[in-house]
């Protein structure tokens, strides 16, 4: 057997290319296979019979062995015309122990490395314990524990398979400190910050943890910062930066906002470009603000929100309604540009229910106020949320619009359900001094065999007497 190439490292390979032969590949064999197929080998070698082989193809047939994350190491072989391809498989990870942890079930831990190609039976490599540490330390740190220990290793369990043992000193949560708002004139610090979730030490922290730095809950303190802003009219307000510090024992945050307000400005006018489905007096009536008041985004977005609605309700289902202030930085007026683009009229192709294991389909259908083949009506579509969400079987309900490919016109309307346990049992036994042993037995379900229907089934018996009850409930007959 005629030895071709074993590198090292890809670096490597330069040396050895030259003295490689062409020559024409009657057949490939490979070694070293024990959890990966044959079939899924062939799949990632880019080799076939009959291709000629020369200096350049090797590296590129070790590059993608390599690329596909499965092998440790990788050589080439020649055995007259038989390219032969020696492999050493990477372990998997067979199991995952996890000791120490309080603050964060193994469960959520567990799912955390998951999502970054960390579980059991996914591929190991040596350099993934690292990975696998930044991954823990992640989470422990969006949990305010910042002087968390972690320490892995992996031991061999033979077959290929690894464990990763995973010990965690979890330490003390970081509390804040201070939390201080600079830039800040019109209004005081006190109650800008009564509006964020982040607090410092309070009575009632002990419960709450609001005084836990989380970096996820900043983000969203911030955009609660800017909200409060701008629904008071300052435009102009933005957040300059945050800085963020953490004293020397990892047990207290300290947070700055450098903000920079503006001046307020007050809603001079309201334009809306043209468009034939609502003139200008039917769009004002859904305005929830007047001119002459200070600017609002959340009374702006609930205006885009209610003329997105009217279209609906005249069958625009994927109208767009968008809003751009026109300031006047001398007056400190603002005029409030609308161009609302209704878009093709929509009609319902068909409507589909998911997550409804125990509801026959029919049942939800019969509460639709929106039909099929029908224009599309937001109206209807609300009245027909709201039928099924007041079932006693469901418990929550989500509808998306799904447009029709190749289809502008028509979309299909989607409902996702979740379903509430329906059934109850029970049962029960006792004693009395007259009637001796007695035993009791009831079956009630609001959704008998998935039609919509109540059923109630009661049977007790004791020494002395026999009790049957049996009701059945249709919600829709009529007589």
């Amino acid at each position: 057997m005629k030895k071709i190439l074993k590198p090292l490292i890809l670096l490597s390979f330069a040396p050895y290319l030259s003295l490689a032969e062409s020559f024409k590949v009657n057949d490939v064999r490979v070694k070293g296979l024990q959890r990966i197929t044959a079939g899924s080998f062939f799949n990632y070698i880019p080799v076939k019979r009959g291709q000629i082989l020369d200096d350049r193809s090797y590296p590129e047939i070790i590059s993608n062995l390599y690329q596909t994350g499965f092998f440790d190491d990788v050589s080439l072989s020649r055995d007259g015309n038989t390219l032969v391809v020696n492999v050493k498989e990477r372990p998997v990870i067979g199991e995952i122990n996890i000791e120490g942890n309080k603050e964060i079930k193994k469960k959520q831990l567990l799912e955390g490395l998951k999502t970054n190609g960390l579980g059991e039976g996914d591929t190991f490599d040596s350099v993934r314990l690292n990975a696998i540490k930044k991954e823990l330390l992640r989470l422990y740190h969006s949990r305010s524990k910042f002087d968390v220990i972690i320490e892995t290793k992996s031991r061999p369990l033979g077959e290929g398979r690894v464990a990763l043992d995973i010990n965690i000193r979890e330490g003390v949560s970081a509390r804040i400190a201070k939390i201080n708002i600079v830039g800040n004139r019109a209004f005081s610090e006190e109650k800008i910050l009564s509006k964020t979730k982040l607090t410092t030490p309070k009575w009632h922290s002990l419960f709450t943890k609001t005084d836990r730095y989380s970096g996820d809950k900043l983000a969203a303190d911030i955009q609660t910062i800017e909200s409060f802003y701008y629904d008071r009219g300052y435009l102009d307000f933005r957040v300059d930066s945050v800085q963020v510090s953490l004293t020397d024992d990892k047990r207290d945050v300290y947070i700055t906002i450098n903000i920079s307000e503006g001046l307020p400005y007050r809603i001079d006018a309201s334009t809306f470009s043209a468009n034939e489905v609502l003139n200008n007096s039917q769009l004002n009536d859904l305005l929830t603000y007047n001119v002459g008041e200070y600017y609002s985004r959340a009374k702006v977005v609930d205006s885009q929100k209610r003329i997105r609605n009217a279209l609906g309700e005249k069958g625009f289902a994927f109208a767009s309604v968008t809003v751009s202030p026109i300031k006047d930085e001398k007056s400190h007026t603002a005029i409030l540009s609308y161009n609302i683009v209704p878009g093709r009229k929509t009609y319902v192709r068909r409507i589909e229910f998911t997550g409804n294991y125990k509801t026959n389909d029919e049942v939800l259908r019969r509460e639709m106020r929106q039909m099929e083949s029908a224009v599309y009506n937001h109206e209807k579509l609300a009245r027909s949320d709201l039928r099924i969400q007041r079932l006693r079987h469901i418990s929550s309900v989500e509808r998306r619009e799904r447009p029709v490919p190749g289809n502008p016109d028509q979309s299909d309307i989607v409902y996702k359900v979740k379903e509430t346990p329906t059934r109850s049992i029970t049962a029960g036994i006792g004693y009395g001094s007259s009637s001796g042993v007695m035993f009791n037995l009831g079956y009630d379900t609001v959704n008998f065999l998935g039609t919509g229907n109540a059923f109630q089934f009661d049977f007790s018996k004791s020494s002395s007497e026999k009790n049957y009850a049996m009701s059945f409930t249709d919600p829709y007959y009529t007589v």
